[in-house]
């Protein structure tokens, strides 16, 4: 299934390519749902959520971070792909243990391998 993304009017979105100026490391692509039923579920305020994440740990240069139109898993809860992996579960009561769960490791361990 092809994913549509788009820019977000929200806030900052690192537009930079995947391979990022950090010591050639490869940057954590996270994606998140803005399609309608995840947009009912607060899919804005997981990226806003994010941002500010990004933002605290000066991780800019780390993580690419793109709202993305339907990725059809609206059952699960706010659709999150970090590096092609889905999580399931994401609410924006919960996107702050996300993070630092299944964004920030990966970053601390240099970006994915692909």
């Amino acid at each position: 299934m092809k994913i549509r993304e788009k820019s977000c009017k929200i806030g900052y979105i690192n537009p930079r390519p995947l391979s990022g100026r950090t010591g050639g490391h490869r940057m954590v692509e996270v994606k998140v749902c803005v399609g309608s039923s995840c947009h009912m579920k607060g899919s804005y305020q997981v990226l806003k959520t994010f941002q500010e994440l990004i933002a605290k740990n000066d991780l800019k240069d780390e993580v690419a971070l793109k709202a993305s139109f339907c990725m059809g898993r609206c059952l699960e809860g706010i659709s999150v792909m970090v590096d092609d992996t889905p999580v399931q579960n994401v609410g924006f009561q919960n996107a702050q243990d996300v993070f630092y769960k299944e964004i920030y490791p990966k970053v601390k361990a240099g970006g994915s391998a692909q």
